[in-house]
């Protein structure tokens, strides 16, 4: 019966055995001396960034295919090398070697920061680090087995990608919500109406007309009063249309319009034409333009509010950016095809979770865009979106 196949972290241990102790080292070699040559190879390195990881996995994975062309395995390879003196390698083995110790050194590097990473860490940078770590895993399976199908299978037989993967989606899911519910309470709600600012100087009342006397304002009422009519209490000449009230010394003098001819409070107007109102260059008696609308705008928040906004929809892209990562992870095990598949039924499961949770937003599909989905705002009690 063949032996039972090492998981992924396994394999790092048993394809880079521990070094020989001291004590089986055959020379002696003074501190001193290498204390220095390390010196000087930091120094020789201090200003080169080092290669990252998909750099250092992407040319072992070109010497796998190298490998699969001249029908030799990855194994064999370092069997043949091992199995060399040191003068006797050749160039393309001291090359295949060095790529190897690098691409092997990298996923200790990240299995090792994926270990360390603490719950008080933030989640996204757990997420990342533990991201690496998979994928590096990932590759070291199928580099050191030559691209077999047999790799595929056990890594997707034992589950241990798949657990993972299902970890980091419902924490990026948490965060997600965690992320647009802080958003919602910054943004206007969508059944409030949005608060709005003139833009410019406010409007001089003079430039609209004049004031008038209460006598001559109150000239058609005391002419209906002595004919023995009835005179609309609402009568523009007798009462302000917008407070209702009667005209009544500097506090609240009559005033003219010019472009109309009626006659209104002039605080009243003066309030009214540099409202936020739609109509407020209106009349308010009979609707007559008395000027072009100023522009107007949403009021703008506050610097520490917008800040907090812009900070929030950067770690909210960064969030689907490793969502996206955990989908292409899960395509690798599964096929190209299952990366959008992944993609998808994450965000119909986040907008189950809106519904629930009274987040106002929901993902959209959207085809324009490169991952298929657009976020929008939402009123779910109301059935409402807002782009």
């Amino acid at each position: 019966m063949a032996e039972p196949r090492a998981s992924p972290e396994d394999s790092l241990t048993r394809l880079h055995p521990e070094p020989p102790s001291l004590a089986e080292a055959q020379t002696a070699i003074p501190t001193g001396i290498v204390q220095q040559a390390v010196l000087n190879f930091e120094n020789r390195i201090a200003s080169h960034s080092p290669s990252d990881d998909i750099t250092l996995i992407e040319r072992s994975l070109t010497n796998v295919d190298n490998l699969i062309r001249t029908g030799d395995t990855y194994a064999g390879h370092l069997r043949l090398a091992e199995a060399l003196s040191l003068s006797h390698l050749t160039t393309g083995l001291i090359n295949f070697l060095r790529d190897h110790d690098n691409m092997y050194r990298c996923a200790v590097r990240s299995r090792h920061a994926a270990n360390i990473a603490s719950p008080d860490m933030d989640l996204l940078t757990r997420v990342d680090r533990r991201l690496v770590n998979l994928r590096n895993v990932y590759s070291l399976n199928i580099i050191t087995e030559t691209r077999s199908p047999h790799a595929w299978q056990r890594m997707r037989a034992q589950g241990q990608f798949e657990r993972e993967i299902r970890e980091l989606g419902a924490a990026l899911q948490d965060e997600t919500i965690r992320i647009l519910l802080r958003m919602d309470t910054l943004l206007p709600h969508l059944a409030e109406p949005v608060e709005m600012e003139n833009i410019g100087p406010d409007h001089d009342i003079d430039d609209f007309g004049r004031e008038i006397q209460l006598s001559a304002a109150d000239a058609k009422l005391q002419e209906g009063n002595a004919l023995g009519q009835e005179v609309d209490e609402h009568d523009h000449t007798r009462r302000c249309c917008i407070c209702l009230e009667a005209y009544h010394g500097p506090e609240h003098p009559a005033f003219f319009l010019t472009r109309c001819g009626h006659i209104v409070g002039k605080p009243c107007m003066a309030n009214w034409l540099n409202s936020t109102a739609r109509n407020a260059n209106l009349c308010p008696h009979c609707r007559t333009p008395q000027c072009a609308r100023r522009p107007r705008r949403p009021v703008r928040r506050s610097l520490a509010e917008r800040e907090e906004q812009g900070e929030l929809e950067l770690r909210l892209r960064r969030s689907g950016d490793l969502m996206r990562s955990v989908s292409e992870i899960h395509g690798c095990l599964y096929g190209r095809e299952a990366v959008r598949d992944w993609f998808d039924d994450a965000m119909r499961a986040l907008n189950e979770r809106f519904f629930f949770e009274g987040v106002g937003f929901v993902f959209v599909a959207d085809e324009s865009t490169e991952v298929g989905w657009r976020l929008r705002r939402a009123d779910w009690g109301a059935a409402a979106m807002l782009d």
